[in-house]
């Protein structure tokens, strides 16, 4: 049985593998497998020690797709294309005269179970029960059983700290929050992502869904629970932003590409259902970024869009129109009819220990949605597309912009702390 946690689990500061004996055993062709997220140490032992049992070819099976469900992190798992080389690189410059097959696998088995060539199978000790039940599989086709060869990660006595791909994915996950700070307490969480969603009525698995302005994928994220990866489409103009989008494992069949809110690559009426968080403040023009949402839509498609809305606090109000755009729940409304949207609406979104006074700002928005009910493009017209056009900047306006920047997302990422505070100090059943 090819296990994904066979090299998962050792320890930091192990010796490398100790060299094979001159009577130790060697196999024409080694089978192995594992999930090999981030190359670390344990995996190289288990590589070279297998690398050194094989005389002509190792078999490498890399866990991918439902293998990866249960997987603690699993969105941080890297793709399985970028696992698969890094096994193969290093086995190539530990014994580069092997010939080494790398295949993505979807069950517990892959090739170990079918391929006649084989001799052997590596396992550790924690997976020595899947190397019987292969042979158990081999048995009922009539294939030759596998010597099974147990490799011992933690040989030398070592001792130290417990390394595993899913203790880095952890760390990972953790460095991101602690940068993302205190303010995810009061701004976008999966809860109100999904609350968010909802209204886009994301009801079947087949539905083909655009992501526009999706960055790094979490609202993706929430979308490919309820639909197919592969009909998902996420958009954004930011190449470092869909690169991370592509190191999740969970969007893993997504179509991912680079591409203008306003001006979108893609044919009219091709989409049941547009979504765009977060995006449409950094939008120049979004009458025209809404116009567009119209057109790839598909006759009873539903456009979702969700974003922030303009604070009611004067301070809040301030900071909000020195920094990005922070639309009215009205204008929304607006942008949507003249789009040509009907069945119009509009659902305020709040963390939940929200309590109903929108005094301080970003600590609300909106999710708002529209039908189309003809298809082919919006009836409103616009000019062309203004181009880009480079200007000098002044310098002195560069700074002071610059320094504004800075005091406004600093002011929003106190705002909700304080609030979470008032949350934690305030009798429940009185406003904040």
């Amino acid at each position: 049985m090819i296990t994904p946690p066979v090299a998962g689990d050792t320890f930091a500061g192990a010796p490398p593998p100790p060299s094979q004996e001159e009577d130790a055993p060697t196999y024409g062709s080694v089978v192995l497998g594992g999930t090999f997220d981030r190359l670390h140490d344990g995996h190289r032992r288990l590589l070279k020690a297998s690398a050194d049992l094989a005389k002509d070819r190792i078999v490498v099976g890399v866990c991918t797709g439902p293998m990866l469900a249960k997987k603690e992190y699993a969105e941080l798992i890297e793709p399985v294309e970028k696992r698969m080389k890094a096994v193969e690189d290093y086995i190539k410059s530990v014994k580069p005269e092997l010939v080494v097959q790398v295949e993505p696998i979807e069950d517990p088995y892959g090739p170990s179970i079918i391929d006649d060539k084989l001799d052997a199978i590596i396992v550790s000790k924690e997976t020595l029960n899947g190397g019987f039940a292969v042979n158990r599989k081999r048995e009922d086709r009539g294939l030759p059983l596998l010597k099974i060869e147990v490799v011992d990660l933690l040989s030398g006595g070592a001792e130290g700290e417990k390394l595993s791909s899913s203790a880095l994915r952890k760390l990972e996950a953790e460095k991101a929050n602690q940068q993302e700070g205190a303010a995810s307490k009061g701004h976008w969480t999966e809860d109100m992502r999904d609350d968010a969603l909802e209204p886009a009525e994301l009801y079947h698995h087949r539905l083909k869904v655009v992501d526009v302005g999706g960055g790094t994928g979490f609202t993706t994220l929430g979308i490919v629970k309820h639909v197919d990866n592969e009909n998902v489409t996420l958009l954004d103009q930011s190449p470092h932003q869909l690169e991370k989008a592509r190191q999740k494992a969970a969007l893993n069949g997504v179509n991912i590409i680079e591409g203008d809110a306003e001006d979108l690559p893609f044919p009219t009426d091709a989409f049941d259902r547009y979504v765009s968080a977060g995006s449409i403040e950094y939008w120049p023009d979004p009458q025209r970024g809404i116009k567009e949402a119209y057109r790839v839509l598909k006759l009873g498609g539903v456009a979702c869009l969700i974003g922030p809305v303009h604070p009611t606090f004067w301070l809040s109000r301030f900071f909000a129109d020195m920094w990005m755009l922070f639309p009215k729940e009205e204008e929304y409304i607006e942008w949507f009819k003249k789009a040509g949207f009907q069945d119009v609406k509009i659902k305020r979104i709040g963390p939940k220990w929200y309590r109903g006074v929108r005094r301080h700002g970003l600590i609300m928005g909106c999710s708002v949605t529209g039908v189309k009910r003809s298809s082919g493009d919006s009836p409103l017209q616009l000019g062309p597309k203004a181009e880009d056009v480079e200007k000098p900047v002044n310098p002195f306006t560069f700074i002071f912009r610059f320094v504004m920047g800075t005091i406004c997302a600093s002011y929003y990422v106190l705002v909700p702390i304080y609030m979470w505070i008032k949350d934690q100090i305030v009798p429940k059943d009185q406003p904040i």
